[in-house]
């Protein structure tokens, strides 16, 4: 299982690079599209009053605020970004360790919590996609090309990337408040609740893998094991 597993896993870091890689290229043509056939002239209507391409060079936020400060845009992708570097190791960090522990433990192993993981590493990928799509923008061109234009609730036109931003961080906040805080066995950072009550096993041979198997009141320490590293 551990092998198939450690398969698992480099095969979806190769989609994560691959679906990063897509989506930023897909942000970048998709503006060139703009700058070729939007700009300077008409808009596009795509449903009568509803939806329509408009070109648009926005050198602020929506709704017009903060124009002509890339500065502030320029901190606040780098704390993006940083964040997201932090995020995906931490992340790494507990796909290897429950690699580790289906060999170790089978039984103990909950796919619900590998599955989290990867799900969020996909997201983060793509929250990265779009925040270095709109910073190529800004510090190419000191603007950002907006072109779509939801009419009908006269939304600010926005792309792609803004596209790629909005739906990660929705779907983000819904994990946590939905899916994350129900798995007692997954933290991102330091140890999860099984982690903590069953510290005091912790020893001289490694990190220490510990689960719920089932009861709450019932942890699983699984020590590494010397042997196995030869």
């Amino acid at each position: 299982m551990a092998n198939k597993l450690k398969i698992k896993i480099n095969v979806s870091m190769v989609i994560e690079i691959v679906l990063f890689a897509v989506l930023l290229a897909a942000d970048y043509f998709t503006k060139w599209l703009a700058v070729a056939y939007l700009k300077g002239n008409d808009a596009i209507v795509l449903i009568d009053g509803v939806l329509e391409f408009s070109y648009l060079e926005n050198s602020g936020a929506a709704f017009g605020i903060f124009q002509n400060e890339q500065w502030m845009f320029y901190i606040l992708t780098a704390i993006i970004l940083i964040i997201i570097a932090v995020l995906w190791v931490s992340l790494n960090s507990k796909l290897k360790k429950y690699c580790c522990l289906s060999e170790a433990k089978p039984s103990d192993f909950r796919k619900k919590t590998y599955n989290s993981i990867i799900f969020l590493e996909f997201l983060l990928a793509a929250l990265a996609a779009g925040a270095i799509g709109n910073l190529i923008d800004r510090l190419t061109t000191k603007y950002v090309v907006d072109f779509i234009y939801v009419k009908f609730i006269n939304f600010p036109v926005f792309n792609f990337a803004d596209i790629c931003v909005t739906v990660t961080a929705v779907l983000l906040i819904l994990f946590f408040l939905i899916f994350y805080k129900d798995d007692p066995n997954f933290a991102i950072f330091g140890r999860s609740e099984a982690e903590k009550s069953d510290k005091k096993n912790d020893n001289d041979n490694g990190w220490e893998i510990t689960v719920i198997p089932g009861n709450k009141n019932k942890t699983a320490g699984v020590p590494e094991n010397k042997e196995d590293k030869n």
